[in-house]
C-alpha cells in the first residue's frame, strides 16, 4: 500500500506530471537551447516530447502545444543552438512513416534563404 501511494502521488510532485520527463533517444539540446514557436493550421495528432528535425537529423523537441485566439496551433520547440537556420524558415509536420509518430521538420526555403538566422523566440509562420 505504501510503494502504490508513493508512486501515485510521486508524479504529481513533476512540474508538468509525466510530460516533465526528458525520453531517452531524444536529440542533443545541447547547453543552451534557444525556443522557437511555429504556426500550423493542422498539427494532425501532433504531442509534446515530439522530435524536431534538419535535413532528418534529430535536433530539438516540441515542448508545447496550444491553440492560439486565431485557432491556430501554436507549437512550441526547443531547438539546439549549434543549428543554423535563415529567419523565413519553414516548419511543417510531418510523419516517420504510414502509420508512425509525427514530428516537426524545420528547413530552409526552396527559394533561397532570406537574410538573418533563427534565434530564440522567433515565430515561424
Amino acid at each position: 500500500l505504501t510503494a502504490v501511494t508513493l508512486f501515485t502521488t510521486g508524479c504529481g510532485l513533476l512540474t508538468d506530471g509525466l510530460r516533465g520527463i526528458t525520453l531517452p533517444g531524444g536529440a542533443d539540446l545541447g547547453e543552451t537551447p534557444f525556443e522557437v514557436t511555429a504556426e500550423f493550421t493542422d498539427v494532425v495528432d501532433l504531442v509534446p516530447q515530439s522530435l524536431v528535425t534538419v535535413d532528418d537529423v534529430p535536433v530539438g523537441t516540441v515542448t508545447s502545444i496550444t491553440v492560439s485566439d486565431r485557432w491556430t496551433a501554436m507549437v512550441t520547440m526547443l531547438v539546439n543552438d549549434d543549428v543554423e537556420l535563415p529567419s523565413d524558415a519553414s516548419a511543417r509536420v510531418r510523419t516517420t512513416s504510414l502509420l508512425g509518430e509525427k514530428f516537426v521538420e524545420l528547413g530552409a526555403p526552396a527559394d533561397g534563404a532570406g537574410s538573418g538566422t533563427l534565434t530564440d523566440g522567433a515565430v515561424i509562420p
